[in-house]
C-alpha cells in the first residue's frame, strides 16, 4: 500500500500528539509543552493553509496593543 504525502503528514501529526500526551503525563515542563503544541499547529497549518488563515483571526494582540479596527471578533453565530 502506498501512502500519499498527505497521509504521511497526518500520521506525523497524530504521532506528535500521542507523544505529547505521553510526555505531558510524565511531567513535561510547561514551556516545552507550549513549544510542542505550537509545532503541531504549524504542522496542521502546513496541511491546510485555510486553517492557518482562520487561526490568525484568533491570535491575541501583544500586550498594550489593540487589534486593527476592521478585525471582528468571532461570535457564537459565526
Amino acid at each position: 500500500m502506498v501512502c500519499s504525502s498527505g497521509d504521511e503528514a497526518i500520521a506525523e501529526v497524530i504521532g506528535a500528539i500521542d507523544q505529547l500526551a505521553t510526555d505531558c503525563a510524565a511531567g513535561l515542563a510547561a514551556a516545552d509543552m507550549r513549544s510542542r503544541v505550537a509545532r503541531i499547529w504549524s504542522m496542521l497549518a502546513a496541511l491546510d493553509p485555510e486553517l492557518a488563515r482562520l487561526t490568525a483571526a484568533y491570535e491575541r494582540p501583544a500586550r498594550g496593543r489593540q487589534p486593527p479596527a476592521d478585525t471582528a471578533e468571532p461570535t457564537a453565530t459565526g
